[in-house]
């Protein structure tokens, strides 16, 4: 390994090699878990006092993963709203997704009920707990559902929040911490050597060697996607030390909670950036992925109650965020589906 000089700048001109800032968080976990031989404390003890650099991002490492095991360990004491237990769904009823709150959403969030038999029912549920049933404080900044909003931080830094976004900020003289709660989020990142910039979701960090990436909760995992520069990806997998996935721009990595990255693979930028533009684009997915991912701009919730012996043609195409209700409309025209509105919450596809 080589030892970083703390005037060798990144190219966004902060300091600290990525391979020093690699080092110090594996230090960190390996002295933590107590399980170091006389030969490993000694090797510790040179790397540490190899130099200054080493001995500031050694200790800036070492309270950023004490504040987000804390964070990771509390727990979830909001009170919530008991959900009722879904029907065992037929073959004529293909529910959307399943019961229970989403990764990263934040307790109280519309309650998803899952077959049409029950549609009064999840009517009802969705009025008594509300679109915006946030219970427990309030985050520092957040969006609604089919709201976006753009954040200057306190740093000039730049966060924009697609819908149904929420994010808390830990600002001091030594870093800059951002937790995403949910949804998702773009940060365009002015350098400053004295403080990292970082995004915490799920128990793993996105820390920012560069420009621009966007962070999202979706599917029980967390997608870091980088438009511009270079960010280093970190996630403790159980038991194990966190390992660490250098991303560069035009890549993505995802990691699920209590998991490693993931393999750094190839983005589609235009997709995955398009909410930036007013759009949601879609690429070959299911009808079932494609009104899921309309369904997060659009208030309320939608159920398929349809089948198709041969399956449902793959979904491709750009849809106007301002146009969700339309571009549903649509893709139930091309697919011989008729649609039933319910009190602007409840949209059914059959």
């Amino acid at each position: 390994m080589q030892n970083a000089d703390p005037e060798n700048h990144r190219p966004d001109g902060t300091t600290d090699d990525d391979e020093v800032v690699i080092a110090a968080r594996d230090w960190v976990v390996r002295l933590a878990s107590k399980d170091l031989t006389e030969r490993e404390l000694q090797a510790f003890k040179v790397w540490h006092g190899a130099s200054e650099a080493h001995r500031r991002v050694f200790e800036t490492e070492r309270r950023f993963w004490q504040r987000l095991g804390r964070l990771v360990a509390e727990p979830d004491t909001a009170e919530t709203v008991p959900e009722a237990e879904p029907p065992s769904p037929t073959r004529h009823i293909r529910p959307m997704r399943g019961h229970g709150r989403r990764p990263g959403a934040a307790p109280g969030r519309r309650r998803k009920i899952l077959a049409g038999s029950l549609v009064a029912a999840c009517l009802a549920l969705l009025v008594m707990v509300g679109d915006d049933g946030l219970l427990g404080p309030a985050p520092d900044h957040a969006t609604d559902v089919g709201v976006q909003r753009s954040v200057r931080l306190p740093d000039g830094s730049m966060v924009h929040l697609n819908t149904d976004s929420a994010i808390d900020l830990t600002y001091n003289d030594r870093e800059r911490a951002v937790t995403l709660l949910r949804g998702e989020a773009q940060f365009d990142v002015l350098p400053d050597s004295a403080r990292p910039f970082r995004v915490a979701a799920e128990g793993g960090m996105a820390e920012a060697v560069g420009t621009r990436f966007i962070v999202r909760l979706e599917d029980g995992s967390v997608r870091v996607t980088v438009s511009e520069g270079k960010v280093l990806v970190s996630s403790p997998a159980d038991g194990d030390p966190p390992r660490s996935q250098l991303v560069e721009a035009g890549q993505a990595n995802r990691y699920a909670p209590g998991g490693p990255p993931g393999p750094v693979e190839v983005a589609d930028l235009a997709s995955v950036t398009a909410w930036r533009r007013g759009k949601i684009r879609i690429d070959g997915l299911t009808l079932e992925r494609a009104l899921t991912e309309l369904d997060r701009y659009l208030p309320g919730t939608i159920l398929l109650i349809a089948a198709s012996e041969d399956g449902f043609d793959a979904v491709s195409g750009a849809f106007d965020i301002d146009h969700v209700p339309a571009a549903v409309d649509g893709l139930a025209a091309t697919h011989g589906l008729s649609v039933t509105r319910i009190a602007g919450l409840i949209t059914i596809l059959r």
